[in-house]
């Protein structure tokens, strides 16, 4: 991945119905609109399964995108460390999901997360405290919080970032370090 000045948005995961990715490209390309003078890049990392047709649409709705915003379609990786390590954020937008792994990657390398409102979502991720929350489906308040964190990364030294990185790191090394999920699979057996 080439270095850039861009806010740099990661979506991980399948590409299908469910993950709501059109909220993702909608709402960048209103944070776009919002913030003419500012780059901003979305990567969106994953194969795309059955949702064939919906991955037609948002690539072309996609392709409208103001100047300042390129939405990457990366396909399938086997290692997404580099993705992770250039983003700003990560968003998850699904409209159901369950456990995410890929939440739990982003919030173990220190990104900030925003995330729509679901169940398994803010089972893990408590809003303002280790995370960002948004209603299911409203590009305009995942935009809204994709805005609070671009100024709080461009203007105000990070403050919000960092103060949900911090949660976030202590909530996975808590509740899903190795030791941790061992101590409960053991608990498990044993019950």
């Amino acid at each position: 991945l080439a270095p850039d000045d861009s806010f740099n948005i990661l979506y991980t995961g399948r590409i299908s119905t469910e993950k709501s990715l059109q909220t993702l490209v909608d709402a960048s390309i209103l944070l776009a609109q919002k913030f003419p003078r500012n780059k901003f890049q979305v990567r969106i990392v994953g194969g795309v399964y059955e949702a064939r047709n919906n991955y037609k649409e948002l690539v072309e709705k996609s392709s409208f995108a103001p100047y300042n915003l390129k939405i990457n379609f990366e396909g399938f990786q086997r290692n997404i460390k580099a993705y992770y390590e250039k983003a700003h954020v990560f968003c998850l937008t699904s409209s159901s999901e369950g456990m995410s792994n890929a939440l739990l990657e982003a919030m173990s390398h220190g990104l900030p997360c925003v995330v729509s409102d679901i169940l398994a979502n803010t089972a893990l991720v408590n809003s303002e405290n280790n995370g960002l929350t948004f209603k299911v489906g409203d590009h305009e308040a995942l935009c809204q919080q994709l805005s609070r964190l671009l100024i709080d990364q461009t203007e105000n030294n990070c403050v919000l970032s960092l103060r949900l990185l911090k949660a976030s790191r202590l909530f996975i090394s808590t509740h899903f370090s190795v030791q941790t999920v061992c101590h409960k699979i053991i608990e498990a057996y044993q019950n």
